[in-house]
């Protein structure tokens, strides 16, 4: 370190793990299979169909306070390396096959999981919930891109 200046090296660079957390865009649909897996093997499968829906409106923003803003944006020549790897530009392209398997596969789960009126109802909100938040997520990358 050279005296004056209070740069410290990093065994990761934290750009670095910001290229692995773009996947995290795609944790959304981790819920839903979580909600049917637990509510599969619960006497409250009905009431765990809402846990996409409540994780997403009241988890994540609990957690983004506590977490508190990141002050650490790329600067423009990182930001032009970026726009120009085929990790950033794939990510975004694959959210509409993801989404279509887990449209089909969210009917599928709203006829054979034999859930009441009120977990059908969660459900379909769940799946709107995570498909809307994903999709808008992506189209915003995808038109900061043009």
């Amino acid at each position: 370190m050279i005296s004056g200046t209070s740069e410290a090296k990093t065994w990761i660079p934290i750009f670095a793990l910001r290229r692995v957390s773009f996947l995290l865009a795609f944790s959304p649909y981790l819920l839903l299979y979580l909600a049917v897996h637990f509510g599969s093997r619960s006497e409250f499968k009905n009431l765990w169909m809402i846990f996409p829906f409540a994780v997403i409106f009241i988890v994540i923003p609990l957690v983004d306070w506590f977490i508190g803003l990141d002050p650490a944006n790329p600067d423009s020549d990182q930001e032009d390396k970026m726009k120009h790897q085929l990790w950033y530009t794939l990510l975004p392209v694959l959210v509409l096959p993801v989404q279509g398997f887990t449209l089909f596969w969210a009917a599928e789960i709203y006829h054979s999981a034999e859930l009441g009126r009120y977990g059908q109802i969660a459900w379909i909100v769940s799946v709107g919930v995570v498909g809307s938040s994903v999709g808008i997520t992506s189209a915003h990358f995808r038109m900061l891109e043009a």
